[in-house]
């Protein structure tokens, strides 16, 4: 019975590549699993909530700070008549 071999650097980079792929793969799905958790941690956070707020608050400062600057710049216009 006729056997089939490969020849041992056909072999070798046969091994690399496959050890390659599954490297690849296992460092992705630890990539993924690791966002996921985070995510679902910040998620459930006890402090979820007051951090959301917050958050929201610093996005809205500098808005808030050029319409009460505006605001107090008219005001004053208008005390002072000019």
């Amino acid at each position: 019975m006729a056997e089939f071999q490969l020849p041992v650097a056909s072999m070798r980079r046969l091994d690399v590549a496959a050890t390659i792929i599954v490297c690849a793969t296992v460092a992705g799905l630890a990539y993924w699993y690791e966002r996921a958790y985070r995510r679902w941690a910040k998620q459930h956070h006890p402090f979820a909530g007051p951090r959301a707020r917050l958050d929201r608050m610093r996005a809205t400062y500098w808005e808030q700070r050029a319409f009460m600057t505006e605001l107090a710049q008219a005001i004053r216009r208008s005390t002072h008549g000019g």
